[in-house]
C-alpha cells in the first residue's frame, strides 16, 4: 500500500549540479554539464567564487563528447541581469534546479 496524504502538499526539491563555464556574453551563458537540461527550465546559476546568483532560463542543450565522456553544452539566458557574468572569472559554477509540486 502506498502512502497517500489526506491533503495535497506543496513542496520543492533543490538539486545542485556543478557545471563548467564555457563562455558568457551579455545576457547569455554557455556551460558544460554532466546532465542534460530541458529547454524552458528556470534555474539558479551560482558562481561559487564570487557569491553571484542569477536566475536563468535554459534556451537549448546539445550533446557533446569531452574528455571521452558524454557531456552537455547548455545555453542559458540571464533573467533580469544586473551585470554580465562575462565579467566574472570564477571557476566554480553551480546550477540549482528547483522542482515544485
Amino acid at each position: 500500500m502506498r502512502f497517500v496524504p489526506s491533503a495535497p502538499w506543496h513542496a520543492a526539491l533543490q538539486v545542485l549540479d556543478e557545471v563548467a563555464l564555457d563562455s558568457a556574453l551579455d545576457d547569455e551563458v554557455w556551460v558544460i554539464s554532466d546532465n542534460p537540461l530541458e529547454s524552458g527550465d528556470v534555474l539558479t546559476l551560482e558562481v561559487a567564487a564570487g557569491g553571484v546568483r542569477r536566475t536563468v532560463r535554459v534556451l537549448d542543450c546539445e550533446t557533446l563528447i569531452a574528455d571521452n565522456a558524454l557531456r552537455y553544452r547548455v545555453r542559458l539566458r540571464l533573467l533580469a541581469p544586473e551585470r554580465s557574468l562575462a565579467e566574472h572569472d570564477g571557476l566554480g559554477y553551480e546550477l540549482e534546479r528547483e522542482y515544485g509540486a
